[in-house]
């Protein structure tokens, strides 16, 4: 039955349409994994501007801005940490309450900091550097430049020169020909009776209107019963550029982490934008990986 007639009606179009079901859920990007060494802790805690203030180093940013931070401090708040600093211990110290949580920048992070309830040898002590959860870590012996022998001192700091000048990426000419000088050498007992050797290295381009820096940070091994057996760099950083945009590693201490005694080094990484701290731990003989780098603190 047609109203009117002709074939001016339009065509139907028969094909039938394909349903999409929904998904039963949406895809998860999984969350970002973590290279913190659980061993070593709930944080990295180092020392703050004043003897009895410590600044507490979160493992993660992610997340901070909702506070997911806040187990962590409530969790080292009372606990009991050894303070040391580079080769010894000072003393002992509790952690009191936390001032507030890690502020989170476009680029950096303000971390929380601490007051501490200092012991009698820690209050009467030099500053410390490092505070560590005597239960989860401890110090491996060091000692510096300073304090070798000057037969040691002239020795260790021409290998360390001669390692520096093989390494390879050497390739910023105004650079070429200058002498390394060794300003720092760190000299670290290994649980295995080796040694390893950290140094800062540099060479400088004295220009006044262009005045370049280059930084090396390695780390040598040694056998402890051979007076030369640094043969090459087991680890090394280099940056170079302007003085006062440069980047600058420099050593903070040698630790002994978990049942298994990994070494590790704390370094901290220097700039313009602040300062972050990067933990190196040993993965075999004269073998070094950066296990984890912390956010840039200082906005």
């Amino acid at each position: 039955m047609a109203c009117g007639g002709g074939d001016d009606s339009t065509p139907v179009n028969d094909t039938a349409v394909a349903v999409v079901a929904p998904p039963d859920s949406m895809p998860v990007t999984p969350a970002p994994i973590s290279t913190w060494e659980s061993d070593l802790g709930e944080a990295l805690v180092i020392a703050g501007a004043a003897p009895d203030e410590a600044v507490i180093v979160l493992p993660d940013t992610i997340g901070l801005r909702a506070n997911a931070g806040a187990p962590v401090l409530d969790a080292l708040s009372g606990r009991e940490l050894v303070l040391y600093s580079r080769g010894r211990r000072i003393g002992a110290a509790r952690v009191g309450a936390v001032a507030g949580a890690a502020e989170v920048g476009a680029s950096c992070v303000q971390w929380p900091t601490t007051r501490l309830s200092l012991d009698a040898a820690a209050g009467s002590a030099p500053g410390w550097t490092i505070a560590l959860d005597a239960s989860r870590a401890s110090l491996l012996p060091a000692d510096s430049l300073e304090a070798f022998s000057a037969a040691d001192s002239s020795r260790l700091t021409a290998e360390i020169a001669r390692i520096a000048s093989a390494l390879p990426g050497d390739v910023d000419p105004d650079f070429r020909g200058l002498p390394f000088v060794v300003r720092t050498i760190h000299r670290i007992e290994l649980p295995s009776g080796s040694r390893a050797l950290v140094a800062e290295v540099v060479r400088q381009v004295n220009q006044e209107a262009n005045p370049k820096r280059e930084q090396l940070l390695l780390i040598a091994e040694g056998d402890s019963t051979r007076r030369s057996a640094l043969d090459a760099a087991a680890w090394w950083h280099r940056t170079s550029g302007m003085e006062e945009a440069l980047e600058t590693l420099s050593f903070v201490a040698a630790i002994s982490i978990g049942s298994s005694h990994t070494p590790a080094i704390v370094l901290a990484r220097e700039s313009s934008r602040g300062t972050a701290f990067t933990l190196l731990e040993r993965t075999g003989v004269r073998q070094w990986s950066e296990r984890w780098t912390s956010a840039i603190g200082g906005c």
